[in-house]
């Protein structure tokens, strides 16, 4: 006998298949007589477990309790930036952050964090409708993650889920948003612009 078989033995022997499952289990068990020796036995297994002990009805509060337990919302985050919930682990709210000006007309950041030894930082940018990023030479791996809306990189559209990896070194051209977007950066501080605007 198969696992799968063992198991709906089982669970027919309890009276716990339902619809098409018991159906479909019927079918095989009526035309099986190891299946029908089998439900037979777990049944008065069943029942001689069930005469060792009396059942104990559980406490009335029991009931309550669970159910208040489910129904209880998830808490509300602080009204802070971040908290450290162990050594080496924090959880920063970005609906608590401000978004800060970055000098390119449109276009705002959250810093999420930023490593100053490697001169390196994670944040989330947001570009306004008709926004323009001017191209620039990435001086370590940058990775940008699309989370909503559209931007052109290289004349393709990237949106939502979309993702674009620059290698150390590389160039690419400006990042335009026609409908404006929002995107995680993983980059360089050190990044290298061009003034001009292709």
């Amino acid at each position: 006998m198969t696992q799968d078989e063992l198991q709906a033995s089982a669970l027919y022997a309890l009276d716990m298949l339902e619809g098409e499952e018991k159906q479909a289990f019927e079918a095989a068990w009526r035309d099986d007589p190891l299946l029908q020796h089998d439900v037979t036995e777990l049944r008065e297994t069943w029942t001689a477990l069930a005469t060792l002990a009396p059942p104990i009805a559980p406490p009335a509060s029991l009931r309550e309790r669970l159910l208040t337990g489910i129904k209880k919302p998830a808490p509300e985050p602080p009204a802070v930036e971040h908290i450290t919930l162990s050594p080496g682990v924090f959880l920063k709210f970005s609906n608590n952050m401000v978004w800060q000006e970055t000098g390119i007309p449109g276009i705002k950041v959250k810093s999420l964090h930023v490593d100053p030894e490697r001169r390196y930082a994670t944040s989330l940018v947001m570009m306004a409708a008709g926004a323009v990023y001017p191209p620039h030479k990435h001086r370590d791996i940058e990775e940008l993650f699309m989370l909503s809306g559209d931007a052109t990189v290289a004349g393709y559209l990237a949106q939502a889920g979309d993702y674009c990896r620059s290698e150390a070194g590389s160039w690419h051209d400006a990042i335009r948003s026609e409908n404006g977007c929002t995107f995680l950066a993983l980059a360089s501080l050190d990044n290298e612009r061009r003034l001009e605007m292709a």
